[in-house]
């Protein structure tokens, strides 16, 4: 494909691929700029379902106007091949970044100001993106981010009114939402977003928490998958103003930057400071946690850390976020059947004995689910497709 020229678009170069699409760089030989492209892979190109997403992201993206989301110029279409010509960003996805090592926490407070903007202009047009991750967040070399991939993205039935149904595609009308069924990346869902539940917009928010937590710590949280929604961020806005004032205080000099030998936040914090009074939100004021963690003695070099921690915290509606797994007790076993069908063949406990993930094979199609052993209940976390799973396992850390 490479020096072709497609429509009014010449190819130049192939900048990545994935299993939702093949992108390149581009001329448009009628403005005179580069854009990307991105076209369906060739083996998924006529399945309907992957086309509909495909479509979906182009549709939902077009209908925000955010420098924080990345900027869709139009949906088109050659020898039966629908692609996608967007803006062309120079520099690396985040989770290209992660494994260099932890970010310093004033950047990853930019980082986290910037992306709660974006989704605040996102969720105010009734658009949940439903699949906020390091892969789906662009770093700039301005040091800017964007949120890409739109394609998992879902229109509250409130807002259909105001963007048309010619605007985005009704995704009720998808398999891939179909009630009950998990969408998104399992270790950025939120608790309800993984049993299948409705969504709103403090699932995104519970998900872009867990990739700040990521960014400071080094690690994926795993451990707040039964917390309520309503003790959490209530809108993006709020999270947004309370990193805001953080910042600040970082640029007055009232709080020091982190320094360590290792680059990386500590994870275990003292008991009093991660256990406040009151369990449900965080106060307003960041200077009120400042002046908390410094009596809790824990060093100016790690209250910068400790604060945003805490922040971070808030996006779960808990504090023990940082406190070291405690595995279940096996005294008392239960034996009960997983299926009465038989079509369960693969699985792999968590370490912490709290969840069971399994294949299931149907009519030559597996599909990937995930049981909460104390409630029993199942979640699809992949749909039926035409695969072969050869091994299940999860991390240490339980992901």
């Amino acid at each position: 494909m490479l020096n072709e020229t497609i429509a009014h678009y010449r190819i130049l170069r192939q900048l990545g691929k994935g299993g939702m699409g093949v992108v390149y760089e581009a001329e448009d030989t009628k403005l005179g700029r580069r854009v990307a492209l991105k076209f369906l892979p060739e083996d998924t190109h006529r399945d309907p379902q992957a086309l509909e997403r495909f479509l979906r992201e182009a549709r939902t993206a077009s209908a925000l106007n955010h420098p924080g989301i990345c900027i869709i110029h139009a949906i088109e279409e050659h020898a039966g091949r629908s692609f996608i010509a967007m803006e062309l960003l120079e520099g690396q996805t985040l989770d290209k970044l992660i494994p260099l090592g932890s970010l310093p926490i004033p950047r990853t407070i930019d980082m986290g100001i910037q992306l709660a903007d974006a989704l605040d202009a996102a969720h105010k047009k009734g658009i949940i993106h439903r699949d906020i991750k390091p892969a789906n967040i662009f770093v700039t070399g301005r040091s800017a981010v964007k949120i890409l991939d739109f394609g998992l993205a879902k229109l509250l039935p409130e807002h259909h009114a105001h963007l048309g149904g010619e605007t985005l595609v009704d995704p009720e009308t998808l398999l891939l939402t179909s009630p009950g069924t998990a969408v998104g990346t399992i270790s950025y869902m939120s608790p309800e977003q993984a049993r299948g539940e409705e969504l709103d917009p403090r699932s995104d928010l519970f998900s872009l928490g867990g990739v700040l937590y990521q960014l400071a710590t080094g690690r994926i949280l795993n451990k707040a998958l039964e917390k309520d929604r309503d003790v959490r961020y209530q809108v993006a806005a709020e999270l947004r103003a309370d990193l805001t004032r953080l910042q600040r205080e970082i640029d007055s000099g009232k709080v020091a930057p982190v320094s360590s030998s290792s680059g990386r936040i500590r994870a275990e914090l003292s008991p009093a400071a991660a256990q406040p009074a009151e369990p449900a939100r965080l106060p307003s004021s960041s200077s009120v946690l400042i002046a908390a963690a410094s009596k809790n003695k824990l060093g100016t070099g790690l209250v910068l850390g400790t604060v945003f921690l805490l922040l971070v915290a808030a996006t779960f509606g808990i504090y023990s976020l940082v406190q070291r797994t405690r595995h279940l007790s096996f005294e008392k076993v239960k034996i009960e059947n997983l299926t009465n069908s038989g079509h369960v063949f693969l699985t792999r406990l968590s370490p912490d004995g709290k969840y069971l993930l399994h294949v299931r094979e149907e009519n030559g199609l597996q599909s990937l689910w995930l049981r909460h052993i104390p409630t029993g209940s199942n979640t699809q976390v992949v749909v039926p497709f035409a695969t072969r799973y050869t091994g299940l396992t999860f991390s240490p850390d339980g992901d």
